[in-house]
C-alpha cells in the first residue's frame, strides 16, 4: 500500500487528502494511520491539515548508494 500512496502522490505534486487518496486508490478503510507511519519514516510530507505530498528522493535513492 505504502508504494501506491507514494506513486500517486509523485503524480499529484499538489498533494492529497487521505479520503482523496483513498478514493482514487478504490480503498474503503482509512488510511490516515498509514500516511501517519509513513510520515514518521520520510516517506511523505505534510503540507497542510490532512493534505500530504511525496518526499523527495533521499541523495542515497537518487544515486543508489547504500543499496546492496
Amino acid at each position: 500500500m505504502r508504494r501506491r500512496i507514494v506513486a500517486l502522490l509523485q503524480a499529484h505534486s499538489k498533494g492529497l487528502s487521505t479520503a482523496e487518496m483513498r478514493t482514487m486508490l478504490g480503498v474503503d478503510r482509512s488510511l490516515a494511520d498509514t500516511c501517519l507511519g509513513m510520515l514518521k519514516y520520510g516517506l511523505i510530507r505534510r503540507i497542510e491539515r490532512g493534505k500530504y505530498v511525496a518526499a523527495e528522493a533521499s541523495y542515497n535513492d537518487r544515486t543508489g548508494e547504500g543499496n546492496s
